[in-house]
């Protein structure tokens, strides 16, 4: 029986889901051929991740209400921080992932100050909140997008370290973490 809880966890894991699916339509720039081969394949993986979870939610017996309040609760949070680093980055969108495209930009306002990868980071986040409600049938999805975002991220630092703006992204990255904030600052570089 799909009863109140799961319907709580299901309507704000589709709310953060086509909040995402908006900002790789609507807010990342894209090259000429439109979204590159590598992203059509995430977007694939993430669909197929959303649809397992929704219909675990529908078909399990048993919930366990604590961590489906912490997975609403990072649904919740991952949305705000996407909305947040989208309406930093309005006047001056990212590429779209996976695109090779020349970084003439250092975003270091906003969630920016915080993490480097606000985007990566609330996807992390979403994600890792499906895998708590749904349980084992989610987690290899979990892991596999989780990985995916944190590499992305990592070939987005090289191509900063090889752009014209290398300098000013290395005194950024000094001051930043990548994925999760940075709490102890580097004092000796």
């Amino acid at each position: 029986m799909f009863d109140m809880i799961n319907t709580l966890v299901c309507l704000c894991a589709f709310a953060a889901f086509l909040s995402f699916a908006w900002g790789v339509r609507n807010h990342f720039s894209h090259g000429p051929d439109g979204l590159p081969p590598a992203m059509r394949r995430l977007s694939v993986l993430s669909a197929a991740a959303m649809a397992v979870f929704v219909v675990h939610l529908y078909y399990r017996r048993a919930a366990v209400l604590t961590l489906d309040i912490i997975s609403v609760a990072l649904s919740v949070g991952s949305m705000a921080l996407f909305w947040w680093t989208v309406r930093i980055t309005r006047t001056d969108p990212p590429a779209v992932a996976h695109q090779s495209t020349v970084l003439t930009v250092v975003h270091s306002r906003g969630p920016y100050r915080l993490v480097r990868h606000p985007f990566y980071l609330s996807y992390c986040l979403f994600w890792f909140g499906t895998g708590l409600a749904g349980g084992p049938i989610q987690w290899p999805f979990v892991v596999t997008l989780i990985g995916w975002y944190y590499l992305t991220a990592r070939n987005e630092e090289r191509l900063y370290t090889q752009s014209g703006i290398a300098p000013v992204y290395e005194q950024y990255k000094r001051r930043t973490g990548m994925l999760l904030p940075r709490i102890l600052k580097r004092t000796n570089q």
